[in-house]
């Protein structure tokens, strides 16, 4: 499993993700790290979560620009979604996972999402989907996520949709074994995309730890009173 988060914000759109991968052989299970958030289609941003073989057709297809997409998006998104779901057929995986896209289009962000469904022998392709504001996938219930949900403006700059999107995957790895760091963020904008990992984050990991501190203390305040 894993938590990718997608936000925009003012003028771009912004990706957090972690990068652990469990892997279970007979009765172990093996931990390493492997970035999940990867570009796609020249500036698009896409992020795996669940079985990680989708992160392999990802890798399959590339970063370049991929010829033959529609100019509407909703039709692109669909072709590439397909297109992907072809590479996995083709390599016989059928586990349960799940994508999330994000980039530019026109001057306007977007954020898509789908997912390849386990149907007895089978993948089945599901979406994909237009999203609004905030989406995520993998660990979606998690309560973190209410950060964001509450916190997000759409007039948030790059910066502070990087940091409240790594805050909640930041939290949510405190309490998940199956979410870890180092965590990746890609900040999409109509120039370009940046992807960022752990090492380029201190600042804004060490302001996220900031806030979980000062929330703790407001509630371990000794001058609480009924």
């Amino acid at each position: 499993m894993t938590l990718i988060v997608a936000l925009k914000g003012k003028d771009h759109v912004s990706m957090v993700g972690d990068t652990l991968e469990m892997r279970e052989q007979g009765a172990a299970m093996y931990c390493r790290y492997r970035r999940k958030i990867r570009k796609i289609n020249g500036e698009w941003v896409i992020g795996v979560s669940g079985c990680l073989h989708g992160l392999q057709v990802v890798e399959d297809l590339g970063e370049q620009k991929i010829d033959g997409l529609s100019e509407n998006l909703s039709e692109a998104i669909k072709q590439l979604a397909q297109k992907l779901h072809r590479g996995y057929s083709k390599k016989n995986f059928v586990d349960d996972c799940w994508f999330l896209l994000i980039g530019f289009n026109r001057g306007v962000p977007f954020i898509w999402n789908w997912h390849f469904a386990k149907k007895k022998t089978r993948s089945q392709l599901v979406g994909p989907w237009e999203q609004q504001d905030i989406a995520a996938v993998g660990t979606v219930d998690h309560g973190a996520l209410y950060f964001a949900h509450q916190f997000l403006s759409r007039q948030m700059q790059p910066s502070q949709t990087a940091l409240l999107g790594l805050h909640c995957v930041s939290e949510v790895s405190n309490h998940d074994r199956r979410v870890k760091g180092p965590f990746t963020v890609a900040i999409s904008e109509q120039t370009g995309t940046q992807i960022y990992s752990e090492d380029k984050l201190n600042r804004l990991l060490e302001r996220s730890t900031g806030i979980t501190t000062s929330i703790s203390a407001q509630f371990s305040a000794t001058d609480i009173t009924l």
